[in-house]
């Protein structure tokens, strides 16, 4: 919860506290531009992530409308625990047929 006037979040439950002790890779959300359409994804960095360093990257494509858009956490923690960024990329809908 963020209380109002706050910079920062205030943590309300311990809902899973033996997360503590495994390094977790950090998510981010990210948009970009694609045929006039604003498309977005979430990137997971690696374990460890140096921006200095350069890393691979795994890219999955949404299929869409037949297919759900998630975090794919375990691709992403497989990844990450192995030195590589994971980005899973979602389009925005359109009608498609077949």
């Amino acid at each position: 919860m963020l209380p109002a006037g706050a910079a920062q979040p205030k943590k309300l439950t311990d809902e899973n506290p033996w997360l503590a002790g495994y390094a977790l890779a950090k998510r981010e959300r990210i948009d970009w531009k694609s045929d006039g359409m604003t498309c977005s994804g979430v990137l997971t960095y690696p374990i460890g992530y140096d921006p200095a360093k350069k890393y691979p990257l795994v890219l999955t494509v949404h299929g869409g409308p037949v297919a759900t858009s998630t975090w794919d956490m375990m691709s992403g923690s497989f990844c990450a625990k192995r030195g590589s960024a994971f980005a899973l990329s979602s389009r925005p809908m359109r009608t498609e047929v077949g």
